[in-house]
Formats: C-alpha cells, structure tokens, sequence
C-alpha cells in the first residue's frame, strides 16, 4: 500500500469519531425516562449540543492554526472526544452530561475544521469530489457501527453506552503514526478562488435549514417508535443505525452521482429527504420508519458534500461559514420540534411538515441553483 493510499485512510479515518456524535441518539427516551423531572428538550440537548461546541472550534480554528499544524490539531480533537465521550459513563447527572456533550462537539469541530480544509488543500477535481463523497461515506461507516455497538451496550444499561466514545483514543494513534505534520498544502493557493460572498451565504443558509430538518428525524426517530408503539427504545437505535446504513451508501455513489447530475443533483437529494419524512408521518409502520430511515440518511450524506463543495473552493472563509451554520441547524433543533410543537403536537404531523418543508427547499433552489435554460449557476 503506497503512502498517499496510507494517507487517505488516516484521514478518513477520523470521521469514524465525529460521526459518532449521533450514536447515543437512540438512547434518548431510556435517558428522559431516568431523569423524568428534567424537560425533554433539554434531554434532547445531549445529542444537539455538541453542533453549538463544533461552532465555536471551528471560530477558533483559524486562531488554532497559526500555532500548530493540521496533525496537532487532529490529535488534540481526538483526545477531547474520547475524554468528552466517556464522562456520561462515570457520572451519570444531566448537566455534567450536558457539559461533556460539549466537551466532545468540541473535539469534533477541531477534526472536522482540519479534515475539509486538509482535503480541498491536497486533492483536486475528482479526486476532490469523492475523497468528500468518502468522507461522507466513512462517516456513515462510523455512525453505523457505533451506533449498532452502542445499541447492544444499552442492554447493559443506557450510561455504558457512550463506552463507545473509547474508539478516539484508538484513531488517535492511528493519526499519531500514519499522518504526517503538515500546516498548509502544496495546493492550497491553487485550490481557493477569488471569494464569492453571496455564494458563500446562501448555501451556509441552505445547509442550516437542510441540517436542521434532516436531524429532526435522527432525535425524534426513536421517539415516533415508542410513542406510536411501534417497538421498543433497541428499534430506536435500528433507526440510527439504518440513517447510517444510508450514509454510507450515499457517501460510496456521491462522487459519480455529482459527476453526472452537477447542481441537479441537490434537486434528487432533497426529494429523498421530503419522502422519507412525509413516508413515516403518513404510514404507520416499524419497516415503513426503517425505509424511510435509510432514505433520510442517503439524502442527507449526499447534500452535505455536496454544500461543503460549493463553498470549500473559497477556502477557510467558505468553509467556515457553512460549518458553523450546519452545526447551528444541528443543534437548535431540539427548539425547531418546540416550534412545530405550538402547531400540531402530533409527531406524525410533524414529520409530513417537515417533508413538506424539504419539497418548498426544492422549489426555493430551483430558481437559484438551477438556470431557466437547464446550466449550472457557475461559480461566479
């Protein structure tokens, strides 16, 4: 195996860790259920919170990387999630809880500022598209079996479950040995272009309102399960795991998907996310939430890589911009279900409103992203 193929797995390797964060997600209504004074929206918290932390290490980046290089800054985030991950196993109160949550997301907001940027600086053109796509991939890789291994800890008790967090300080010698200290890429100059403002923003908003629908779904999953009986909390945890399942197929096909579709591409991505909401608000049905489950996770990995390419040739400030409010959607979106709650407080109606929601996205961007003749809007 040359180095450069040694490389590209020591990179991906560290989204094994920040697509953990949704691991415990399942375990939620077994955590509400332990602390039943606490609100729910709070409980919810411990799987949005660490998006708020993932912000505020992606503002310090720039910062953090005039004083170390992108492999110090790797293994620092590494550490973190791994000390931030395990805190819930040995104290188990809600707002140590909370702070640990924020600890991680943290440490993840670290690997991810490092991760994108370190991928735009050393590929190019396709290469570039499907190390992102991979990206994705590998996440959904990571999120599956964290999630399932989670899961089966739940049996032991829901606080063993973030043991699961132990799998940082694994990737973190694999980081150690394999990459190599490097601050700036060889390509960096060649890949940023001249910034592009109005671009930048508009798919940062996009990606904040396209997040925080598409996490409703993985913290109220396992609740639309339990609340309709549908199964128990374990079925909760399938749901997460068949998000992932989605993931990492979607990560696998973006590449080529992307190649041939170009911008049309979001179109078919947010399809998939409208249906698999409006598909387990209408029918109810354990298998029907699975389906729907595995087509929310695809769409969700495919439209992610797909925003973060469109800013990333801008360099630090395109994606910075679109990583804090991707991680900003994530983790308000325990108060988006508070709002929708003052609508209808059936879960059901929720899920439909929020596909619904996908399907008026689509009709948004068909005018921006996609040019009346049928081209591409072109970077400028």
């Amino acid at each position: 195996m040359n180095k450069k193929m040694i490389l590209k797995i020591a990179i991906l390797s560290c989204c094994l860790v920040t697509a953990s964060q949704n691991a415990i997600a399942g375990n939620i209504p077994a955590i509400a259920y332990t602390f039943k004074n606490v609100a729910l929206s709070t409980i919810e918290l411990m799987t949005t919170i660490p998006s708020l932390f993932v912000m505020l290490a992606i503002l310090l980046n720039g910062f953090l990387a005039k004083r170390m290089n992108h492999k110090t800054s790797l293994l620092i985030g590494l550490l973190i999630c791994g000390i931030g991950g395990i805190i819930p196993y040995f104290i188990k109160e809600v707002y140590i809880m909370l702070i640990s949550r924020a600890i991680f997301g943290f440490g993840v907001g670290m690997i991810n500022s490092n991760l994108l940027n370190m991928i735009v600086s050393l590929f190019n053109g396709k290469e570039r598209s499907q190390m992102i796509g991979l990206q994705g991939a590998i996440g959904g890789l990571g999120s599956f079996l964290t999630t399932y291994v989670a899961g089966m800890l739940l049996t032991y008790g829901w606080h063993v479950s973030f043991l699961i967090y132990v799998i940082a300080f694994l990737i973190f010698f694999f980081v150690l040995k394999y990459v190599p200290n490097a601050k700036d890429s060889q390509n960096s100059k060649e890949v940023q272009q001249e910034v592009n403002y109005k671009r930048i923003i508009f798919y940062s908003i996009l990606s904040f309102m396209s997040v925080n629908f598409a996490t409703f779904f993985v913290i109220k999953g396992s609740s639309l399960i339990t609340i309709n009986h549908y199964g128990s909390v374990r079925d909760g945890s399938t749901v997460i795991m068949l998000i992932s399942i989605g993931s990492l197929l979607a990560g696998a096909m973006y590449g080529t998907i992307y190649n041939r579709l170009k911008d049309h591409s979001l179109i078919l991505f947010y399809i998939i996310c409208a249906v698999s909401f409006i598909l387990a608000g209408c029918i109810h049905n354990l298998w029907i939430v699975y389906i729907s489950a595995f087509l929310l996770g695809y769409g969700y990995m495919a439209f992610v890589p797909f925003l973060q390419e469109k800013v990333a040739i801008y360099g630090s400030v395109g994606t910075t911009a679109l990583l804090i409010l991707q991680s900003l959607g994530s983790f308000i979106t325990p108060y988006y279900g508070v709002l929708l709650n003052h609508f209808t407080s059936s879960l059901n109606s929720q899920f439909i409103i929020t596909g619904i929601l996908y399907i008026i996205l689509i009709f948004g961007i068909s005018k921006r992203v996609i040019k009346k003749k049928g081209g591409v809007v072109t970077s400028k």
